[in-house]
């Protein structure tokens, strides 16, 4: 139980990660254990505690496709701001479901992601600019909104990191550009996805964009703001 003067809870100072279990294994296990560690560092200031024990006991059992949430809150700080010392772990295991139909997506560029913060980098708990462009989306009629940063480029998705086609050539915004340090984007770069800033007029003469995260894996854009797109997901490793 979080106490309701978690800095977590009062200042949004906590990071998280999403894996999906299958068969009782985290998909990527490591991979994701090592961004948490990371993004403790970076945004709260101190290392994680213990947390790898308690996940694999979590998950052993596991039958169902499921997604493991994992949330390392600054705890109780002595005053506002004040660096913590006592991160609390929240963990939870649900079922889930694995969307794998194309989406319809329109550009937001009322909440911009930060070019060159750090911050952006990390997976934190506070989603309010993901959520409001998301929202804004759903309202005229789309799926998923797709966000600038603040140098008018394309970032990512709400919760998606985005990849656009040119030709066979595979491109996807750069860290620096305000995007998640995401696991599935990180797995692609390494299988040859290159790293280039993306205008919007860029994204939209691109020959197919897919959005992609950890749960849902690639997952294919139909449409973005009534432009049609073709329907290529990168080749399964």
């Amino acid at each position: 139980m979080i106490d309701e003067n978690d800095t977590g809870l009062v200042n949004g100072l906590a990071v998280l990660d999403t894996i999906l279990v299958r068969d009782g294994a985290a998909e990527d296990m490591h991979l994701h254990f090592a961004r948490l560690h990371r993004d403790c560092r970076t945004v709260l200031r101190v290392e994680a505690p213990e947390f790898e024990t308690q996940a694999r006991e979590m998950i052993a059992d596991s039958t169902v496709v499921s997604r493991l949430r994992i949330v390392i809150t600054g705890g109780i700080a002595t005053s506002p701001l004040a660096k913590p010392h006592a991160p609390q772990v929240v963990m939870s295991l649900m079922p889930t479901e694995i969307p794998t139909r194309p989406i319809a997506c329109k550009i937001i560029r009322a909440y911009p992601r930060v070019a060159g913060c750090v911050l952006e980098n990390c997976k934190r708990t506070d989603y309010t600019r993901s959520y409001a462009a998301r929202q804004d989306a759903l309202d005229s009629g789309f799926d998923e909104a797709i966000l600038t940063n603040t140098e008018g480029n394309v970032a990512c998705a709400a919760t998606s990191n985005i990849f656009i086609y040119e030709g066979d050539d595979l491109f996807t915004p750069p860290l620096k550009d305000g995007v998640l340090a995401g696991i599935t984007r990180h797995k692609l770069i390494a299988a040859g996805a290159r790293e280039s800033e993306i205008s919007v007029g860029r994204l939209m003469n691109a020959d197919a964009v897919f959005l992609t995260n950890s749960i849902t894996g690639p997952r294919s854009v139909s449409v973005i703001d009534g432009v049609k797109f073709d329907l290529r997901l990168p080749a399964a490793n």
